[in-house]
């Protein structure tokens, strides 16, 4: 329908639309955005063959002219075909209901900024090799995160179970402490584990930076823009210390930071 219309930049795609036949994106490579109406309906196209997908080339999806970066799967849906989000480079999270059963082959491959996967489904749905490992995958309850780990499929995914949303978003205001890290403190230690996304105000030292890089594995969006970094605190990297306004070496080393907004401040 579209093969090798190389000057197409932008289409829209009604919910009465099912399927798109083969090769029917084919050569549209000026093509960016893709607009559609229907979220549902648009997890359940059916695509005749890699180039019918018209997120083949568009790395933007619009729903209702808004941009998705922040996806919230309808309840109701039963089924993410393959490919359906593929290439989708804006898409930062994923919420699936509890009624979706399966997520097709490569549904979110290529998704370079897709974090988080909130998933409210307590039976694993069946999967097809969707995810990247450090990608983070958000479950209800304990037993839902055990059914998870245990599936041969998820169990090999980045799990976190969570009982209320507050334990993954933190936004706190900090006081640089010597002897004991001010991070730990205002947020806890059994909370630390969760937190993948922290805004921080005030100071930090090497004692903030040491509990980022060893307790917090699920961080992978920190915003510092409205904090400073100052002197002490002690190492928190093999001699590595800090110093005011200035981040060093190796400070988010290991860590797998996904965004990152630096103090307006900073020297170097």
């Amino acid at each position: 329908a579209f093969r090798s219309c190389s000057s197409l930049t932008s289409i829209n795609i009604p919910g009465s639309v099912t399927s798109i036949g083969s090769s029917a994106f084919y050569g549209c490579s000026s093509l960016d955005e893709v607009h559609i109406s229907d979220i549902a309906a648009w997890c359940n196209l059916s695509l005749g063959n890699y180039d019918s997908k018209p997120l083949k080339n568009a790395t933007k999806l619009f729903v209702n002219d808004v941009l998705v970066t922040d996806l919230v799967i309808p309840d109701g849906v039963t089924s993410i075909r393959s490919r359906a989000f593929k290439n989708c480079k804006n898409l930062t999270s994923i919420n699936i209901p509890e009624s979706v059963t399966s997520i097709g082959e490569n549904a979110f491959y290529d998704c370079s900024n897709l974090y988080l996967i909130n998933i409210a489904a307590t039976t694993p749905p069946t999967l097809f090799s969707t995810f990247r490992e450090e990608q983070i995958i958000v479950v209800p309850d304990k037993a839902t995160y055990d059914a998870y780990c245990a599936d041969a499929t998820w169990g090999k995914y980045h799990l976190l179970q969570l009982t209320y949303e507050e334990a993954a978003t933190k936004a706190v205001t900090l006081t640089a402490n010597e002897q004991v890290s001010a991070l730990y403190t205002a947020i806890g230690e059994d909370n630390l584990k969760f937190v993948y996304d922290l805004t921080i105000e005030g100071t930090i030292n090497g004692a903030d930076i040491y509990i980022m890089r060893n307790k917090m594995t699920a961080l992978r969006k920190l915003d510092l823009s409205q904090a400073r970094i100052v002197s002490g605190g002690g190492e928190y990297y093999q001699g590595n210390t800090t110093q005011d306004d200035v981040l060093g070496a190796r400070a988010f080393h290991y860590l797998d930071l996904w965004q990152v907004e630096l103090p307006e401040q900073l020297t170097s």
